[in-house]
């Protein structure tokens, strides 16, 4: 369904944007992070390995792949980022001057509630961020603790919750587009059908009508082939009859001033066409 892919193609590109925000932020951490004592390198450079390698499944993903598998790869890539910003936060805790607690850790739940795919995806990542920097705060050392900004770590678990709860509100905006995108294309394929039956019936009236008259007519003047009459007329009531069973699509049609003189064949002629295969969201166009 229409809905359903939307929300699939929505899925790989969440994952998409966050491999690749992955990528720049860790490069960002190796940067500022170098001239820390004794900071290893290696949850970064894995962090980064796991982003690329994420990204590029993203970007060439064969259609098939379903919308669940890009939410799991989602908490994967926020799992290697948790990983990272624990093993490294400690070193920031107790050399870096005027460090503000677990930033990184707060800015991953707000990306996890603008990117999050699925909720359950959503509220996996953002407790892997909020509780791996809660668990990194009880491994610090007393004197290091007492240096940390006041409110920690409940400032950090209420980020969590309060990202996790926008989460959350998003998904259902979301799911409410989807219905409505789902209603609407009903509604347009409602109406498509009732303008091609409309235009089935304008041009079976006209013949109808035709054979209808001639039959009169030969009745009247051939009065002798009375049985091959009585058939054509049996056979113009069945297509009266038809018709009549037909009438009630008219009433779900929205009519428009152009109904009045509707072009019949050429309507006809658009149903019958096939529509170009759309691209993918993130194939280029052809040409």
């Amino acid at each position: 369904m229409l809905g359903d892919e939307l929300r699939r193609r929505r899925a790989w590109a969440a994952l998409r944007t966050a491999s690749a925000l992955n990528v720049v932020g860790i490069a960002l951490e190796l940067m500022t992070g170098r001239e820390l004592p004794g900071i290893p390198a290696w949850p970064a450079l894995v962090s980064g390995a796991v982003g690329l390698v994420l990204f590029a499944l993203a970007m060439l993903r064969p259609p098939h792949w379903s919308g669940r598998l890009a939410s799991w790869l989602f908490v994967v890539n926020s799992a290697a980022i948790a990983l990272a910003l624990f093993v490294r936060d400690p070193y920031y805790a107790a050399f870096a001057e005027h460090w503000i607690p677990f930033q990184g850790s707060k800015l991953c739940c707000v990306i996890v509630a603008v990117l999050a795919p699925r909720l359950w995806a959503g509220v996996l990542a953002t407790i892997l961020h909020a509780g791996s920097s809660v668990l990194a705060f009880a491994l610090l050392p007393p004197d290091v603790r007492e240096q940390i900004a006041f409110g920690e770590p409940s400032v950090t678990i209420g980020v969590g919750v309060l990202t996790a709860a926008v989460l959350a509100h998003r998904l259902r905006r979301e799911s409410l587009e989807r219905e409505l995108l789902r209603a609407q294309t009903e509604a347009a394929a409602a109406q498509h059908l009732a303008r091609t039956v409309l235009a089935i019936r304008h041009l079976a009236n006209t013949p109808v009508q035709t054979i209808a008259l001639t039959s009169a007519l030969l009745s009247q003047r051939h009065p002798g082939e009375r049985s091959l009459i009585a058939r054509q007329e049996r056979a113009v009531e069945k297509l009266r009859r038809i018709d009549e069973l037909l009438v009630r699509y008219d009433r779900e049609l929205e009519w428009h001033s152009d109904d009045a003189s509707i072009d019949a064949i050429a309507l006809l002629e658009g149903a019958l066409t096939p529509k170009p295969e759309k691209p993918r969201d993130d194939e280029p166009p052809r040409r």
